[in-house]
């Protein structure tokens, strides 16, 4: 992997990519691949389909490299372009259950691996099995942003980019899990806010 890449900006990355850089297309899948396939497989498990997803984004995305435009965030763009896939995967599939990524008629699954070290800090298993028990409680598009929040770092207006619905619903789905789980776990929000980071 070429280390010249790593001072680059998004910007300036996207630029050698689209100019035909194979070697910069190679870093942003490998810089990226982690967030994608765990994104991913918590829309739809079947991570083989989530394989092949990503596959086709990026196969797409070299077929297409001299069309496409100038973008800020390399992550925000793949991430939307991922929900984009998956949804017309099930949409081709027509599924019994239907499910539909733009309604509320879909399933976000929330698993988490405690990291080693932050489990000795926080040393409080069952503040961690309430934790999962309040997130299960959450609505999939709750879980979702939450996620998207934490694990990606993503502000409100990228998350809404990204889940394809407004800023003002985005910023309540947020308000209502964490007063949610602040109720459920009676604990100060940075503390909510450091276990979010643990997904």
């Amino acid at each position: 992997m070429n280390k010249m890449f790593a001072q680059y900006t998004d910007t300036q990355l996207w630029q050698a990519f689209t100019t035909g850089n194979k070697e910069a297309l190679s870093y942003i899948y490998l810089q990226h691949y982690k967030y994608l396939i765990n994104y991913g497989i918590r829309l739809y498990s079947k991570e083989e389909v989530v394989e092949d997803c990503i596959h086709d984004i990026f196969t797409e995305l070299w077929q297409r490299r001299k069309s496409t435009t100038h973008l800020l965030s390399i992550r925000l763009y793949l991430l939307k372009a991922l929900r984009n896939k998956i949804y017309s995967y099930l949409k081709k599939q027509q599924t019994s259950l239907d499910v539909n990524l733009y309604t509320d008629n879909y399933h976000f699954t929330v698993e988490y691996s405690f990291e080693e070290n932050l489990i000795r800090e926080l040393g409080d298993e069952e503040l961690k099995r309430k934790l999962v028990c309040a997130l299960n409680q959450l609505s999939a598009r709750q879980k979702e942003a939450i996620y998207l929040r934490f694990y990606n770092n993503l502000d409100y207006e990228q998350i809404a980019m990204v889940m394809g619905i407004s800023n003002q619903s985005i910023r309540t789905h947020v308000y209502q899990a964490i007063k949610l789980l602040r109720e459920k776990l009676a604990v100060e929000l940075t503390l909510v806010a450091l276990l979010l980071k643990l997904l």
